[in-house]
This record gives C-alpha cells, sequence and structure tokens, in this order.
C-alpha cells in the first residue's frame, strides 16, 4: 500500500492553502523564507523546509498532470489525423511510435544498459495486441453482417405476409438497382422474390 505523505500545509484551511500555492507558483516574487513567515503572521507555524518539500511534491504533480494532458494532447491528435482509426488502435500507433523513437534514438553507449529482452516482449506485447484487435473487430463485423441479413430477412418475410404490394415493390427496386450495379450481393440475396 502507497502511503500518501501529508504536511502541515494540506491542513489548512483552503483558502489558506490556495495562498500558499499561488506564491509557490511565483517563486520570482516570494521566497520558500517568505511563504513560511506569511505563514506565521496568520498564525501557523511552518518552517520553510516544510515549504519547500510541499512545493518541491506539488511541482511534481504539476508536471505529472502537464505531461498526461501533453500525452492526451497527442492522443487526440492522432484520432484526428487517422478518423477512421478507434481508441485501441490508435494508442497501439502511438505505443509503437515512441518504441522506434527509443530504440532509434538510443546512443551507442545505451545499447548495452538497453534492457533488449524487454523491449522485445513490449514489441511482441504490440504486435499480438494489434492482431488480437484485428481479430475481433473480423468477428464483431461478421456477426454484425450476420445480425443485419438476419434482420433483413425477418422484414421480408413479414413484408411478403403482410404486404404483398409493398413487398413486390421494394423487390423491383432492389433488381432494378442491382441491373445498375448499386445493391450488392447481400442484398439481393435477402430480398427472396428477387
Amino acid at each position: 500500500m502507497v502511503r500518501r505523505t501529508r504536511s502541515k500545509i494540506d491542513a489548512l484551511p483552503p483558502e489558506l492553502k490556495d495562498a500558499v500555492e499561488q506564491m509557490i507558483l511565483n517563486p520570482v516574487q516570494f521566497t520558500y523564507q517568505d511563504i513560511s513567515e506569511f505563514l506565521k503572521d496568520k498564525g501557523h507555524e511552518i518552517s520553510y523546509v516544510a515549504v519547500y518539500r510541499y512545493a518541491r511534491r506539488m511541482n511534481a504533480n504539476i508536471q505529472m498532470i502537464v505531461a498526461a494532458q501533453e500525452n492526451f494532447q497527442r492522443l487526440t491528435e492522432e484520432m484526428e489525423k487517422y478518423p477512421e482509426l478507434d481508441f485501441v488502435e490508435v494508442i497501439q500507433r502511438i505505443l509503437a511510435r515512441q518504441l522506434v523513437d527509443r530504440l532509434s534514438s538510443a546512443p551507442d553507449e545505451q545499447w548495452d544498459d538497453l534492457e533488449l529482452d524487454k523491449t522485445i516482449k513490449d514489441a511482441v506485447a504490440l504486435s499480438r495486441a494489434a492482431t488480437y484487435k484485428k481479430r475481433m473487430d473480423v468477428q464483431m463485423r461478421d456477426k454484425q453482417e450476420a445480425g443485419l441479413q438476419e434482420f433483413k430477412a425477418l422484414i421480408f418475410d413479414a413484408m411478403a405476409k403482410e404486404r404483398p404490394e409493398l413487398y413486390h415493390q421494394v423487390s423491383q427496386f432492389i433488381n432494378e438497382k442491382k441491373r445498375q450495379g448499386l445493391v450488392d450481393s447481400g442484398e439481393e440475396q435477402t430480398c427472396i422474390g428477387t
């Protein structure tokens, strides 16, 4: 279990904590000693070292948030470039690009330190994930197509029984479009009387 570090600053009233954080974000105007004295004036004895530790954690959290936002921005840009891709494919492309970048930009001295086994396992895992996704896409498309064909058959059967004149008109329309090459073979098989 991860132990979360708590600071005396975390226990401050929200408006005072916000003021301290704003001061931390403005290091040109406020030093840690200034912040410590500000808190002392407000009745809270907190050392400048404690302020420093809190600022270090706060800045690390801010950097993590900025990195997450940058990653999300890259993800969004990738999805805009390839709108036909789904979310998983975009992530796979980004990971593949990062893996290639990592391998191609590694200096010669890093090749000895590079965990080649881990890198190969990562590449294989990425490849397996892409293959699995493609297989699932094909299966899903097949199931959707089968469901659509079954639904069309039910509709045409019901139409033939309950509204034969409409069925005849639709059949003629499909035959006409088939002659023009505008209907695929799946459509013509569904309509029984064509």
